[in-house]
């Protein structure tokens, strides 16, 4: 799901089928789904990785045989090759034999937010709750104890120095109420 929304909990149509089409690029454009034991040494997975191997070494051969990389690209054979194989794959594709999600399947949508026409549904906070809540974190931060906020802050420095556990300097912290110094649009280094 899309980082703008994580935080929204559900995810919208538009968010659904973005989650969609990946699984399906997944599986009609990496043929995942036609070999069972993929990652477990298959004898499918080994003879398709021999067939490019065959077909790069005599592509290799036919370079050589006509004196080289040079001569192939001067001949125009490169250029052949890689214009004829083109047409093949476009061909493979505009007759559907070859999928590619979004060009020649699965091509219908939702509107995206993140397009003008779209832009509705991406949530924009209100400027007034904004303030709101940048005063509530400043009158919370004034209300805690200044003191237990340096001793934890020291402690957690002092040990993340050395290499040890942070888990007990860190949840000291979170007790004391140190926060992220980030308020308001503005960021400034390190925690208080």
């Amino acid at each position: 799901m899309p980082a703008w929304n994580e935080a929204l909990g559900l995810p919208r149509p538009w968010d659904q089928q973005w989650s969609l089409r990946i699984q399906q690029v997944l599986a009609f454009e990496s043929d995942l789904l036609e070999y069972p034991d993929l990652f477990e040494g298959s004898h499918v997975v080994n003879r398709l990785t021999e067939s490019i191997m065959d077909g790069a070494r005599a592509e290799l051969e036919q370079v050589l045989a006509m004196g080289g990389v040079v001569a192939a690209v001067e001949s125009g054979y490169l250029k052949n090759a890689l214009v004829g194989s083109l047409a093949r794959r476009r061909g493979r594709l505009e007759s559907g034999a070859d999928v590619v999600v979004g060009v020649n399947r699965f091509v219908e949508t939702e509107p995206s937010p993140l397009t003008a026409a779209g832009a509705a549904p991406v949530e924009q906070v209100n400027a007034d709750v904004e303030a709101q809540a940048v005063a509530a974190v400043r009158a919370w931060r004034e209300g805690r104890d200044a003191d237990e906020v340096a001793t934890a802050l020291a402690q957690l420095r002092t040990l993340a120095r050395t290499g040890a556990n942070l888990m007990p300097s860190t949840l000291a912290c979170v007790r004391a109420g140190v926060t992220n110094r980030r308020v308001g649009g503005r960021a400034s280094r390190g925690v208080r």
